[in-house]
């Protein structure tokens, strides 16, 4: 049988995975390591499951298998180190499930499973078929295919692992298992024990042929493949028989004479029984052709014949051996009388025992034909019994649906009644909120009214403040009204949410944007006018918190200081004066729930920054960089001074999300404002932004005290360990290396921000090396900003620390601030992280 013709059906995984399956022992897939990525892959080749094997779906699976590393099992070994190339194995727990990697790179195997699942296979569970040469005299064997030396000497030499060998496409034999190796490097085999030995003629069921790593291969399994009887044949070395022979003749050196020297050929001839005449003539051929190489010498020697002993008589021992045949005949003959006599004593006790046995039979069905009356009268009862009790049950069961049908219609009725009412209590509510606002805007005008003809009237303004008009809200959350019992749950919904609002992601993708919004108080989305940066945006803040915690703002061109974004505490009035972008009143908000400690239980504040770098970021937004890097406590809060008597509290629960561009109408973003941003770029993508209403979005509402547990926030702790696992530590500080040969200097607070976000995104990423690639691309890549050839082949030298098939997300940035380097017209060797935003 062939690999792509073992049977009509085909195995793929998604036919199992739908019932909960896992592989085991009985059922499981057998591979062979990918010559090509052997720390990574492997090469399916069936799929067995008892004694039925069949095809692998390559149209669903494809022809490899990604490895994953097992979290939960450290301290197994990785695929490199446990298993040696070409040798067989198997995926025996576990299973085997889709890999989003493929998505990103075709190249890519289609699923994937944990190094866990992996196992050898036991001894002779499967027996391999090698081709190659066999000297018999020197009991020895030379493999055709020399790649497979590696695997004999280390799967093979010393146990008990046997196999087959074939010389031509006809027949094998065997089996045979490795002792060692001789001088010349050849492997010095013998016979196993494990199933008959001798030559097998092959056909399409005795093995199973397949291709991998560019060579051909055949396997015999126990219990799937048919092997017929085998033909006997010898399989002895030239030193084996030789050590046989000179135990013969010390074992029997009374029967020969030292003046007969031909006895030698005699005795050979005489103790070759037990064995077929083509192997004694071929035994005799060889052990002939030995003592002939050595004639000369033994003849030189005739001091060794002299010492033989001389043979014996053997007439009295014939004379004595025929005394005792004549006894033991008397005694046969003796025997055989007996025999005779027990022969009859035997007729007679069968008759006897026939007779028994007819009696007996004839009192049970006597006995059986009794049983039966009765036991009919009893189902006769019974019968009748069942007919009454049938129609009680009719009755009684008519009488159940009627009662079942009344209590559907009042479920039905109540459920619709409850629905009502659910609906008349969110139209109260949102019928409330619309009122609380319209009054809200009558009070302020009125107000503003007053403030008119106070002004008028001449009374004195400084003694009037708007502020103290405002009425604050109460957002906390209620435990019945958080949706989510886990991040896991959180995140498929907000995922489900995005989906029907046509903003399709990998769930990696999602838990990025989440991780660096709420670590960071200020997030970048950066991309090419219409990739969606505000819309998502957009989407996120309010799928996370209520109306009256979010401030979309539009930044201008030409502002200059914070009272663009916030207001300004105007000296003639003596009051504070908010900008038109409501920030203000955003921090009033967030000042009233700190004070009367509501925040734990009330969604984070978000801010959009649309067009965040229209003027300088670091001007407008400075009163906020010194609370980038701090935390608060049960006894420390924010505290920002708005000028005058004007101060606002809070704790660490406002984000601001900015959008970017980059071209001739922008302000670059300075070095200050990259150390503290996470900087995600986005790529083009097919969507309809019509699909983004408000009204559409379903909201999941994520409050403060689970952030600081989802995303593990330095608030209200006291001590606080970050820290790489050894390999991540080496790979971050070999970059880190490689940035300060570009003489590019990563302050402590983007390393210490790298591994804040790798602490939390291990634990809730599945992709092993998605963590790092998303923190180098967000925090390391947007500080290059380098010119000359030399910083190109340094940076190449960093793109080669970085393989696109480990690190994707950053190595195609990377490839693409070199490439637009290279261009050779305006931006030859100038090599910038935001160049490749107008190019991207």
């Amino acid at each position: 049988m062939e690999k792509g013709n073992l049977n009509s059906t085909s195995f793929s995984y998604k036919d199992y995975n739908e019932y909960g399956f896992r592989f085991n022992e009985q059922d499981y897939i057998l591979a062979v390591k990918d010559e090509d990525f052997p720390d990574k892959n492997i090469i399916l080749v069936l799929h067995r499951k008892g004694q039925m094997i069949e095809d692998i779906d390559e149209y669903d699976m494809g022809s490899k298998v990604f490895i994953v590393r097992d979290r939960n099992s450290p301290d197994i070994l990785s695929l490199g180190e446990r298993f040696y190339v070409n040798q067989l194995l198997k995926i025996s727990s576990g299973n085997v499930v889709y890999n989003n990697g493929c998505e990103d790179n075709p190249n890519y195997p289609r699923v994937k499973t944990f190094h866990s699942n992996l196992s050898e296979i036991v001894n002779n569970e499967i027996i391999e078929i090698f081709e190659g040469k066999i000297n018999e005299a020197k009991s020895s064997f030379d493999p055709k295919e020399a790649i497979l030396k590696p695997l004999l000497s280390e799967k093979y030499m010393g146990f008990n692992n046997c196999f087959f060998i074939t010389e031509n496409s006809k027949t094998m034999k065997g089996p045979f298992v490795v002792k060692k190796k001789d001088s010349e490097e050849q492997f010095v085999i013998r016979k196993s024990e494990y199933m008959q030995f001798g030559e097998y003629n092959m056909n399409d069921n005795s093995f199973i042929a397949f291709s991998a790593n560019d060579i051909e291969r055949k396997i015999f399994i126990p219990g799937v493949n048919d092997l017929p009887s085998p033909n006997t044949i010898d399989f002895i070395s030239d030193e084996d028989l030789l050590k046989e022979f000179e135990g013969k003749i010390k074992r029997s050196s009374n029967d020969y004479n030292i003046d007969i020297l031909n006895s030698f050929i005699d005795f050979i001839q005489k103790n070759t029984t037990g064995i077929s005449a083509a192997a004694h003539s071929k035994r005799n051929e060889r052990l002939l052709t030995l003592i002939d190489a050595g004639k000369s010498e033994i003849l030189s020697n005739i001091d060794f014949i002299k010492h033989l002993p001389e043979m014996k008589s053997v007439k009295d021992e014939i004379n004595i051996l025929s005394e005792k045949k004549m006894q033991l005949n008397a005694e046969i003959s003796k025997l055989i009388n007996q025999e005779e006599g027990l022969q009859q004593n035997i007729e007679k006790e069968k008759l006897e025992f026939e007779n028994l046995r007819q009696d007996k039979e004839n009192f049970k069905e006597q006995e059986l034909a009794n049983k039966k009356t009765i036991l009919e009268t009893e189902i006769a009862e019974l019968e009748e019994r069942k007919s009454n009790l049938s129609s009680i049950i009719d009755e009684k069961e008519k009488e159940l649906s009627k009662q079942l049908d009344t209590i559907k219609d009042d479920i039905r009725w109540k459920q619709k009644s409850q629905k009502e009412l659910e609906d008349a209590i969110q139209n109260l509510r949102r019928e409330f909120a619309n009122k609380q606002v319209e009054e809200q805007e009558k009070l302020k005008e009125l107000i503003q009214h007053k403030k008119y003809f106070d002004f008028l009237s001449g009374r004195d303004l400084s003694t009037y403040n708007i502020n103290d008009e405002t009425q604050y809200l109460d957002l906390r959350i209620n435990d019945e009204e958080v949706k989510y019992e886990n991040y896991s749950s959180f995140r498929n919904q907000v995922l489900d949410i995005f989906a029907r609002n046509n903003r399709k992601m990998e769930a990696h993708f999602l838990d990025n944007l989440l991780i660096s919004v709420h670590q960071n108080t200020l997030t970048l989305l950066a991309g090419l006018p219409g990739t969606g940066k505000t819309s998502l945006a957009k989407l996120l803040v309010n799928t996370l918190a209520s109306p009256e915690k979010i401030r979309e703002v539009s930044v201008c061109r030409g502002w200059t200081s914070g009272k663009d974004l916030i207001g300004f505490f105007n000296p003639l009035t003596r009051r504070f004066t908010p900008s038109s972008t409501g920030v203000y009143s955003l921090l009033k908000q967030l000042d009233y729930e700190c004070k009367n400690n509501f925040f734990s239980n009330s969604t984070f504040a978000y801010v959009i920054l649309d067009e965040a770098n229209l003027s300088p970021l670091e001007h407008y937004w400075s009163i906020f960089y010194n609370l980038t890097d701090s935390k608060v406590n049960e006894k420390n809060y924010f505290n920002l001074d708005l000028g005058g008597t004007e101060y606002i509290n809070y704790t660490n629960n406002l984000r601001f999300i900015g959008t970017i561009n980059y071209d001739q109408t922008t302000e670059e973003l300075s070095p200050r404002v990259i150390d503290r941003a996470n900087i995600i770029r986005l790529k083009p993508q097919d969507f309809n932004l019509d699909n983004l209403m408000y009204h559409d979005i379903k909201k999941v509402l994520l409050r403060y005290k689970d952030i600081q547990n989802f995303f593990e926030l330095l608030d209200f702790k006291s001590e606080v360990n970050i820290a790489f696992d050894n390999e991540r530590e080496k790979v971050f500080e070999d970059i880190k290396a490689q940035f300060k040969k570009l003489n590019i200097y990563v302050s402590p607070r983007v390393e210490i921000s790298i591994k804040r976000y790798c602490s939390v995104a291990k634990n809730i990423m599945h992709e092993e090396n998605k963590p790092l690639d998303y923190s180098i691309a967000q925090r390391l890549l947007p500080l290059i900003n380098v010119q000359g050839t030399n910083s190109k082949q340094k940076l190449k030298d960093l793109q080669a620390m970085l393989p696109e098939e480990k690190f994707s997300i950053s190595a195609n940035i990377l490839k693409d601030i070199i490439s637009l380097g290279e261009e050779g017209e305006i931006y030859e060797n100038q090599f910038n992280y935001f160049l490749t935003l107008s190019h991207a």
